[in-house]
């Protein structure tokens, strides 16, 4: 009985590391898609970058209201084109950040 309870709290710790890993890489994917449209928006060395990655982080919003958040500001900063720009970087920061977090 204690081998069975033991395994299981091993399982319970797994499932919450594999949680919290996949959160901090959405984190991160949200932050480097931040800060790419605050650099698109206001140029590479504008000091609002990263307090517009922050923000997009921490308002804890994911998926497609993410996206139509950056691509509407994109598009008042005069980026049309955009639309399909963002979902793509999204995954392609999130992949890397996935690789990333698997190599340790």
């Amino acid at each position: 009985m204690k081998q069975l309870h033991a395994r299981a709290l091993a399982e319970a710790a797994v499932y919450a590391n594999k949680q919290k890993t996949e959160f901090l890489v959405q984190a991160k994917g949200l932050r480097q898609l931040g800060e790419w449209a605050a650099k698109e928006m206001m140029g590479e060395d504008a000091p609002g970058i990263k307090t517009y990655a922050e923000a997009l982080v921490r308002s804890g919003i994911a998926g497609s209201d993410a996206f139509k958040n950056v691509e509407d500001d994109l598009r008042l900063a005069g980026h049309d084109d955009s639309s399909a720009e963002v979902p793509k970087r999204f995954q392609k920061y999130v992949a890397d950040a996935r690789a990333e977090a698997n190599a340790y």
